[in-house]
């Protein structure tokens, strides 16, 4: 008899065949316990291996339990499969950890895109930040990179080729403001062998405005770069500001930066940063070589289109003037491209005025001003006047002296200001034939501090040369009365000095930082020195300084138990090589001497001259005869000691 089959869950007789306990709805085993087990373990087996792959969909194989289990045989899962002790809860623990690491993946995948994103534009941000910071110009040697950008051709008059420069260029780009200079010679040759360099200076106007920083050629320079090198290799290379009020004082110049610049063998870069130099959109660039031995190059200046014009100014006035007058000539060349100039500003010298100052292209008057009554300086129009590349073209400079009165003097300085769409430089003409200033119709009887020269009788001229003929006296004269005035003209530029007054330096020779830096300047002096006994000491001095052909202060001094005491400024004149200044007549009834010394910016070169007088009004100064007066020479010049000047 076959053995009754029990529920396991009730304990209710089973009938034969049957698969649910018909008390309890329990799901009966048809299978040994020895094959469930076998098969529970081989699903066990199957889930491993599932889990193992961690694809983003797992699928069970399939086994007589899960058939049975999706043919509805409720109670499986939930039951029996959950409860067996070695895989409790594991279904639903699959499907749990299955769903972590869907979310797991998809986290990595996020992360590992937005790296990738951060990695490009990082890349790109970073390319760009470096195409702004480095810009077109390498400062690296390789000049390639100046190729395209537009030269400046130039000629220079100096004989020394390795501070000639030929070609110019300067590219101006958001963080830097490169420069690019060749020469006809080797670039920072230098002296080799006493390690003295050669000097590139480039002087920047950034404001333009000529009454702040260093005042040279009619700019007021706020930057200066400074290069140094020998053998071809550059040794230091620096910016510095302007940082004084006193205009001619090369050590108010204060280093502030370096700059970047190479050298090749005729070639020389220089880029300066725009946060230390950030020139306006009219800014103005001047270039002057220097060589080891003190020698310099014409002033030659940057355009940003390889334009510029180039003027050559000549007196032009006689001694009489008439009613059309002549001043000025002025040669104009433009190079590199056309040009077109805007105005040109002068100086109005001489007493006369209320006259018409007119400039004319010899066949049209192309502008006129009127001169007032308190006109110091005048501009005149152009109108956007075209000067076609290459072609020389000359203005006058003249004016319309009617009603003037007689005798009264008419003229212009000889620095003038030229205005337009490309950089100018002016070049001075050496000519002592004529002057820029005159007289209408008659001469005075007497001499007039007005830059004109016509007036001076009884000049004595002095032929023997020295070696400066800016400092070189060449002619002199005196007269008294109520005032005592002095004449003095040069064999070259009166107050001519030098734009560079400093040495170029010497590799390996340096030294501590001075606290406070003494007063260096480039200009010209003359001194005329009053002896009113014969003592070995003058009691008055007259002081003249200038440069660039422009008088920067006249002063008259007495002198204090050996103290130089300023008494008053002066009326003073000059034109291209002539002075004439005037003091008070401190002399009137007194036997006296006078001493001129004109003295170049370095005292290098020096030229004096000996005049007497006696008793008021004397109207000529005469020339002692050398055997009465040498004596009283010797001892001045023995025991004469140059006096401190008390500021």
């Amino acid at each position: 008899m076959a053995e009754k089959k029990l529920c396991d869950n009730c304990g209710a007789e089973i009938p034969a065949g049957a698969t649910v306990c018909p008390e309890c709805g329990w799901l009966i085993s048809v299978v040994s316990a020895e094959e469930r087990d076998k098969k529970l373990k081989e699903l066990a087996a199957i889930l491993e291996i599932e889990e193992s792959r961690e694809e983003p969909e797992h699928k069970v194989s399939e086994s007589p339990l899960t058939a049975q289990r999706e043919n509805g045989k409720v109670g499986l899962t939930n039951g029996r499969v959950n409860g067996l002790n070695a895989r409790e809860g594991f279904i639903n623990g699959r499907r749990n950890k299955v769903q972590v690491m869907k979310t797991q993946q998809r986290q990595r995948a996020i992360v590992a895109i937005i790296a990738v994103f951060l990695i490009v534009v990082g890349s790109v941000i970073i390319y760009f930040a470096m195409q702004r910071e480095t810009g077109k110009i390498q400062v690296d040697g390789n000049f390639g990179d100046w190729t395209d950008v537009p030269k400046t051709a130039v000629v220079s008059g100096v004989e020394k080729e390795n501070i000639a420069p030929s070609e110019l260029a300067v590219y101006d780009e958001p963080n830097g403001l490169s420069f690019y200079i060749k020469v006809r010679g080797k670039m920072l040759a230098g002296n080799e062998e006493k390690r003295i360099t050669d000097g590139c200076y480039i002087l920047l106007d950034t404001d333009a405005n000529k009454y702040t920083g260093y005042s040279m050629l009619g700019y007021g320079f706020d930057f200066r770069i400074s290069v140094f090198g020998v053998g071809g290799d550059v040794q230091s290379a620096s910016i510095y500001e302007f940082k004084g009020t006193d205009q001619v004082n090369w050590s108010a110049w204060t280093q502030v930066s370096q700059v970047k610049s190479a050298c090749g063998a005729r070639e020389l870069e220089i880029q300066a940063d725009k946060k230390v130099v950030n020139p306006g959109s009219n800014y103005t660039a001047i270039l002057i070589m220097k060589s080891w031995d003190g020698i310099t190059s014409e002033p030659f200046v940057f355009s940003p289109g390889g334009g510029y014009l180039e003027a050559r100014v000549l007196p032009q006035a006689d001694e009489i003037l008439n009613e059309s007058a002549v001043f000025m000539k002025i040669e104009l060349l433009a190079k590199g491209n056309d040009a077109i100039m805007n105005d040109v500003s002068f100086q109005i010298m001489g007493n006369a005025r209320n006259y018409t100052l007119e400039l004319s292209d010899g066949e049209n008057i192309l502008g006129s001003t009127d001169v007032g009554i308190d006109a110091n300086s005048v501009t005149i129009n152009l109108n956007n006047y075209k000067l076609v590349r290459d072609r020389i073209v000359t203005l006058l400079v003249s004016a319309n002296l009617t009603g003037v009165c007689d005798g009264c003097s008419a003229g212009v300085s000889p620095t003038i200001g030229l205005r337009g769409n490309v950089p100018a430089v002016i070049r001075y003409a050496y000519q002592h034939e004529k002057n820029f200033v005159g007289y209408y119709k008659e001469v005075p009887a007497i001499p007039v501090i007005d830059g004109a020269f016509g007036e001076w009788k009884n000049v004595v001229q002095d032929n023997n040369r020295i070696g400066n003929p800016d400092v070189d006296i060449s002619e002199y004269a005196m007269t008294t009365g109520d005032m005592l005035s002095v004449y003095v003209g040069v064999a070259g530029r009166i107050f001519n000095g030098t734009l560079l007054p400093e040495s170029t330096p010497i590799i390996g020779q340096g030294g501590g930082q001075a606290t406070e830096k003494p007063r260096i300047t480039g200009e010209d002096t003359m001194y005329v020195y009053l002896y009113t006994v014969l003592s070995a000491n003058p009691d008055y001095m007259i002081e003249i300084r200038g440069i660039n052909n422009e008088i920067k202060s006249a002063v008259f001094y007495s002198n204090s138990n050996g103290t130089w005491v300023q008494m008053q400024v002066i009326n003073a004149k000059n034109s291209f090589w002539q002075v004439e200044a005037e003091i008070p007549n401190v002399v009137r009834s007194t036997f006296f001497y006078i001493e001129i010394e004109f003295h170049s910016w370095n005292g290098s070169d020096a030229n004096r001259v000996i005049l007497s007088s006696v008793g008021e009004n004397s109207g000529i100064i005469q020339c002692v005869p050398a055997f009465v007066i040498a004596g009283i020479i010797i001892i001045i010049y023995r025991r004469r000691k140059l006096c401190d000047i008390d500021d």
